[in-house]
């Protein structure tokens, strides 16, 4: 009997513990919509993708990244990065700048394409 007692507050204590360290943030998906505004290249290498995010919710989030990809005029993608948008939180209803290069040094990127790849709820 005491060890049954001992068992169940151990598998208490454990089930506890485990609900503490999980993420307490509730998970949402957030709508938004994202604008290549503008592509250039400079001259060591790199072109540079910029454009707008917009919050399509009412959700504030930050941390917010966005996915740049290049492509060659084949279609065929070159380059892969991810970087911060602008602002420190993206509030909902709200948009915000973005800017980001990529790696490009025989100069092929011809279009650059952004999506959303990851973000966390404001407190």
């Amino acid at each position: 009997m005491k060890k049954m007692f001992v068992l169940i507050t151990l598998f208490i204590l454990l089930a506890t513990t485990l609900a503490c360290i999980s993420d307490p943030a509730p998970k949402v998906t957030i709508g938004t919509e994202i604008v290549v505004t503008s592509v250039y290249r400079n001259s060591i290498g790199h072109t540079y993708c910029e454009g707008t995010i917009q919050n399509l919710t009412s959700y504030n989030v930050k941390f917010v990244k966005v996915l740049l990809k290049g492509y060659d005029s084949n279609g065929a993608l070159v380059n892969n990065r991810a970087w911060y948008i602008d602002s420190d939180i993206l509030y909902g209803k709200k948009s915000s700048t973005w800017s980001g290069f990529l790696d490009d040094p025989n100069g092929v990127i011809a279009t650059c394409q952004a999506s959303l790849e990851s973000y966390r709820l404001a407190d």
